[in-house]
């Protein structure tokens, strides 16, 4: 079976093309890296992957203009090569590049959630070469996966951290940049120990954080059955990333090793403080303790763009009545607002509508509507 896939039927326009793409892992996030680098005239994407009816689906959906299997033989011809794999793997693509001939300048990035690592290896691997490494972060996401899920404005707004490696020249940072305005994001550079510390406070940790207290609610059900029935709201809340890929952030964590045992360190100190508070019965020293991360949660960025998706999120007080969703949802079709999601809540009392938006402009949109046309009380978190 040939592992390259013929590329003679391309049209003549091929002689005009500038800039040769290489994408490995055409997924959600390589898929919308592809999309940026597409916007650019004379730029001629192809996908390497290891399925190939996944890949043939992202070139009929317009996202890669050809593909293949033949990594070494690709890499060779390219100007960019994007590894949108996990951390490790893209170690051993990057072992790989170090050994090909090159003869031309090639600038590479990644995307993956740890730096620290991968720099270090091209610091190591592509000294003294033509290869020019600069590691990539976006920091967006969805909860859907797939080539087919990736769209031009996943990245629009977000941190996309950019963690070059020594020898890469000024230039060639700004070039890369210029190759993906189309996305729309903020790019913004960081020592590669600096990502990682960063990360894994705020997104490394709460990962574990939401798989820990399902694992110990499975437990606990074993005991109490209906606790798997009764959790919800806050419960659902704070565990829905540990829905995520295992195998992901299993090489996440192995590739930031060093710095997650620090963060697990504190976050071991931190329970153990507020367990001593508990078992003091300690009203005032507790009432710190939620009051001061209540103040604090208040001055994040809470609603920009992370890696986990940040959306604007409107609460609305509902009556249980046949039509109110409707009656609501209603409100908005003239103005075309951008929700994200919807979600009923069920409370004691009284239910609550989760309108979850892209964007703070079209959630103050709606909560005007809202409060114009309805006396429902209504509120943002």
């Amino acid at each position: 079976m040939k592992r390259f896939i013929s590329m003679q039927h391309m049209s003549k326009d091929f002689e005009m093309i500038d800039k040769r793409v290489l994408i490995v892992g055409v997924g959600l996030i390589g898929g919308t890296i592809a999309r940026g680098f597409k916007q650019n005239e004379n730029t001629y994407v192809i996908g390497v992957g290891r399925n190939i009816e996944r890949l043939k689906m992202a070139k009929s959906l317009g996202i890669i203009d050809e593909f293949s299997t033949d990594f070494s033989k690709e890499a060779l011809k390219a100007d960019v090569i994007i590894l949108a794999t996990p951390v490790k793997q893209s170690l051993l693509f990057m072992a790989e590049l170090a050994n090909l001939p090159f003869k031309h300048q090639v600038i590479i990035s990644d995307a993956g959630s740890t730096k620290g690592e991968i720099v270090s290896a091209a610091e190591h691997l592509f000294a003294g070469t033509a290869l020019y490494f600069i590691g990539g972060h976006p920091m967006a996401g969805s909860h859907k996966t797939g080539a087919a899920a990736s769209r031009l404005d996943l990245f629009e707004n977000a941190y996309y951290i950019l963690t070059p490696a020594s020898n890469v020249p000024e230039a060639v940072i700004v070039e890369f940049q210029s190759y993906l305005s189309a996305l729309k994001a903020k790019f913004i550079r960081l020592d590669a120990k600096v990502h990682d510390n960063i990360t894994s406070m705020v997104s490394h940790l709460p990962h574990v954080l939401a798989a820990g207290l399902v694992l110990q609610t499975k437990t606990f059900s074993s005991d109490f059955p209906l606790a798997k029935d009764l959790a919800a709201g806050g419960f659902r809340d704070m565990t829905r990333i540990a829905s995520s890929d295992p195998r992901m952030w299993t090489d996440i964590l192995l590739s930031n090793q060093a710095i997650m045992l620090e963060r697990l360190e504190e976050c071991l100190g931190q329970i153990s403080e507020i367990k001593d508070l508990v078992a003091r019965g300690s009203f005032d020293e507790i009432m710190s303790f939620f009051t001061a991360a209540k103040d604090f949660r208040q001055t994040m960025a809470i609603h920009q763009n992370g890696a986990i998706p940040a959306f604007y999120d409107l609460f609305v007080d509902i009556p249980d009545t046949p039509g109110v969703v409707h009656q609501i949802l209603g409100l908005f079709v003239p103005d075309d607002l951008s929700i994200i999601n919807i979600k009923i809540m069920e409370t004691e009392a009284t239910g609550a509508l989760q309108l979850s938006f892209k964007n703070l402009d079209d959630l103050l949109r709606a909560k005007a509507l809202i409060k114009a046309n309805t006396l429902y009380d209504c509120y943002e978190m």
